[in-house]
């Protein structure tokens, strides 16, 4: 019968009609057991399968001979897996069956069905346990569909449960099949009494009568059929309370019945009818305006606001309709809406309302439906919402906001690495070019080239040098900044600079304090922005730089940000040259944007201003409307503390004593600017010990420490930072000389908030060497 079961007995078809007809059952049970959709299987006592069935193909994607001699947990997710295998143990140690036992079991594709396992006991001769048979039947469809039912009725229950009506299901002879009624709805008994009985056995005769033709007429035509009654509640003795019943058919033999309360509704009528009077004032107080008006749109009253808000007097409203008023809305599209509102019900509106003699302006209204004398009215009311509007506008600002900081976080990051590089790259090649010219002496036209080399890095530092300043990578030097100092170095920088035809003028507000800033970066700034309005003139034309405190009561608002209230400094740059387009106001500040032709401008300037007035903690805002443009810059006042604390600068300047015979270890990731480095400190008469990174810097220091009188290291280095390998060094060598470089800044480095010595690249081998004279001799 099992055909490929191993333990079948292997037997000789026994031959003529008589063996025929003994087989003609097996062969049966056989096709039916190969013809049936589930799966019959038999393992051994250790679970193993031995048979099964073929269309387990069909189940679980396996040939039955896949899956023989395997486990039957085998073929299940690993937690489904030890789950059945703990009960399968727990079966076959008291020798039982099990019946519907649902598990998890995984296709070959990898796909899980859900399988209904039923088995019982194999047991030989001797009572001890040879195997279990059974069937598996796919229930995957069937959980399916049993979860969406449950589902389904949770969201149906949930529905009904947040319906403020009574609802019933009744079947085409009235009999209540089902029953909700919402907490505190007022009505003759508990739902649950209804189920099991007609209309007529609880609803008054006249009731049930008008009920069941509505349910007839319901059930014949399809549509739904409305109908309104009253009732004692509670039955029979209560006072009468009115009822709109709403019947929905549900195919040719049931209906839903919602029913409503209206009490309330017709109560609310009756007060309004009797308090006209306290109604007028009421409305004549509201701060909207408020409309009384037919399903025609013609107005039957207006309140005093009306008037005050739209400019008409109460006579001119009484010759109009609502949608005379409307200047965006089409009548037909209003009455519509109106049509479809049921007494009762509101409904809010956005619109644009037209006002007397003035610009139409942005409203929302209000409308309420109900019945006056069997008229349906509306009542309306009309709010300015102008100012919502523009509280909406300051929301998109604060999202743009947000979005043009977010861009400039991302270019100034990148800004930022980019410097990074370059200034490895600019270190190595102006460093080679300039041992180069040393190694060729002068007038050659060689040692002439390489000069060129090395002023061409210059100009490449300067620009990396903006980039640096607009990723906010350089720190700005912060003091107390006088204006009027501030505009006589700007002067004798730009002057020159600029067309003689284009007037320059400067004006410091009396009583303007000092402020907190970086006094070279705020003049890069403001001569980025004069010669952008030089360039915007073309001509003739006059550029006014000014200076004057203000005190901000409220944040300021920008396409770049917002300033805090308080007293600042602002600077400002205005220009009467062509302007700046719409289109491109929210991308100017954007690195690397220009409307310049292609070769004439970086796209950096206005970048950089903006990166140093947001790294001083100030805002950047422009105006520009017609022609001229003006770029207000807002920077933090110096108080008399911060004042008194910096003081007079201190003089400046370094030894210019070069040269020396101590042995210094070298940390350069970047191998030709580690060998530039070394030979430019070789030729000063320095040793140099080289090292690719931090840690083998470390290695270096450890066994050759007592030579080292300074370690020149990298901050930023793979497998170890130059940092990281400093901490590990200075215990070793107590007292150790040490100086930090980068091609990024110091700005935010540990190092240097640590006040630790720092060179920034790129350099000169004279600056280099410089900074490790006076390190060391410090």
């Amino acid at each position: 019968m099992f055909q490929n079961t191993p333990m079948a007995a292997k037997k000789r078809a026994p031959a003529g009609a008589a063996a025929r007809a003994r087989c003609e059952p097996g062969r049966r049970f056989q096709d039916f057991v190969e013809g049936c959709p589930d799966i019959f299987w038999e393992t051994d006592a250790a679970g193993r399968y031995v048979y099964l069935s073929p269309n387990v193909k069909a189940v679980l994607g396996f040939d039955a001979a896949e899956m023989l001699g395997r486990p039957v947990v085998a073929f299940m997710p690993p937690d489904e897996g030890e789950r059945v295998g703990g009960l399968f143990s727990g079966y076959a140690a008291s020798r039982s069956g099990f019946s519907l036992l649902e598990h998890d079991a995984l296709t070959k594709e990898g796909a899980v069905r859900r399988l209904e396992c039923s088995g019982r006991p194999l047991l030989d001769a001797g009572g001890r346990l040879t195997g279990y048979r059974g069937i598996d039947r796919d229930v995957t469809e069937r959980e399916a569909a049993l979860r969406a039912a449950q589902e389904n009725k949770a969201l149906a229950d949930a529905l009904f449960a947040a319906l403020p009506d009574l609802v019933f299901k009744v079947d085409g002879n009235g009999v209540y099949r089902y029953a909700h009624a919402p907490a505190g709805f007022r009505f003759a008994m508990p739902p649950e009494d209804f189920i099991g009985r007609s209309i007529a056995d609880v609803m008054p005769p006249d009731i049930s009568t008008s009920c069941m033709k509505a349910l007839r007429k319901t059930i014949g035509s399809g549509r739904v059929v409305f109908y309104e009654y009253e009732l004692p509640v509670p039955f029979p003795d209560g006072p009468k309370s009115r009822f709109e019943a709403r019947i929905i058919p549900q195919g040719p033999e049931s209906a839903i019945i919602v029913v409503r309360d209206l009490t309330a509704l017709a109560l609310e009528k009756r007060r309004l009818a009797e308090s006209e009077a306290r109604y007028r004032t009421l409305a004549d107080d509201s701060a909207d305006a408020v409309f009384l008006f037919d399903d025609q749109g013609r107005i039957r009253d207006v309140n005093k606001t009306a008037a005050t808000l739209l400019g008409y007097a109460r006579e001119e409203f009484l010759a109009m309709a609502v949608p005379d008023l409307e200047a965006r809305a089409p009548r037909e599209k209003m009455l519509a809406a109106w049509a479809a509102m049921r007494p009762g019900e509101s409904r809010t509106f956005d619109g644009l309302c037209r006002r007397k003699g003035h610009a139409p302006f942005e409203v929302e209204s209000r409308v309420a439906c109900f019945t006056e004398g069997g008229k349906r009215l509306f009542l309306g009311s009309v709010r300015d919402v102008t100012d919502r509007r523009e509280a909406a506008q300051k929301l998109r600002l604060k999202d743009e906001q947000v979005r043009q900081a977010q861009r400039m976080e991302s270019v100034g990051r990148l800004a930022g690495g980019i410097a990074h590089e370059f200034n490895n790259i600019l270190a190595g090649v102006g460093g080679l070019a300039q041992l180069m010219k040393e190694s060729l002496g002068p007038g050659r036209p060689e040692s002439e080239d390489a000069q060129e080399i090395i002023d061409s890095c210059a100009r490449a530092a300067g620009l990396v040098a903006q980039l640096l300043t607009f990723s906010r990578s350089r720190a700005p030097h912060r003091a107390p900044v006088d204006a009027g100092v501030l505009f006589d170095r700007l002067t004798k920088v730009l002057r020159p600079a600029i067309d003689m035809r284009i007037a320059f003028e400067t004006s410091v507000d009396a009583g303007t304090p000092p402020m907190l800033a970086d006094i070279s970066q705020i003049e890069q700034a403001l001569v980025n922005l004069c010669l952008n309005s030089a360039d915007a003139i073309g001509g003739k034309g006059t550029i006014r730089v000014s200076a004057e405190a203000v005190t901000l009561d409220a944040p300021r608002e920008s396409r770049l940000g917002t300033l805090a209230p308080g007293r600042w400094v602002r600077l400002r740059v205005a220009d009467d040259g062509s302007g700046i387009a719409p289109e491109h106001q929210g991308r100017v500040f954007e690195p690397f944007f220009t409307t310049k032709p292609v070769g004439q401008g970086t796209g950096l300037g206005l970048s950089v201003v903006f990166g140093i007035v947001s790294h001083h903690g100030g805002l950047v805002d422009l105006r520009s409307e017609g022609r001229g443009t003006t770029v207000d810059l807002f920077l933090p006042v110096a108080s008399d503390a911060v004042i008194e604390r910096v003081g007079p600068a201190a003089p400046s300047g370094q030894s210019r004593r070069l040269r020396g015979s101590e042995t210094l270890l070298v940390a350069e990731d970047d191998r030709a600017l580690r060998s530039v480095v070394a030979r430019s400190l070789e030729g000063f008469g320095y040793k140099v010990i080289a090292a690719a990174d931090g840690a083998e810097a470390l290695r270096l220091f450890k066994e050759r420490g007592a030579e080292v009188s300074l370690a020149l290291l990298d901050i930023m280095m793979p497998n170890l930072e130059g940092y990281e390998a400093y901490e590990a060094m200075a215990p070793l060598k107590p007292g150790m000389k040490v100086l930090f470089m980068s091609g990024h800044s110091d700005a935010g480095s540990r190092p240097v908030g640590l006040g630790l010595p720092f060179v920034q690249k790129p350099f000169s081998p004279e600056t280099l060497a410089a900074r490790v004279r006076e390190v060391l001799d410090g």
